[in-house]
């Protein structure tokens, strides 16, 4: 029972931590999509600036 408690009380932080984190994936997106790869083919210029803003996404690492 105590292990039951502990799980549920862990899972109630670790979704308290994901909902409070905000990220600028859209911001590195854009910036991307519209500054860097401007001159690239539109589907090479999408794959390139998806990739960008996920290389500049935070990284949480919990134990």
């Amino acid at each position: 029972m105590d292990r039951i408690l502990l799980l549920q009380s862990l899972k109630k932080e670790r979704d308290k931590l994901f909902s409070t984190r905000k990220t600028d994936q859209q911001k590195h997106f854009s910036y991307a999509y519209n500054e860097l790869y401007k001159d690239e083919p539109n589907l090479l210029r999408q794959t390139k600036s998806i990739a960008y803003a996920l290389e500049h996404e935070p990284v949480y690492i919990y134990p």
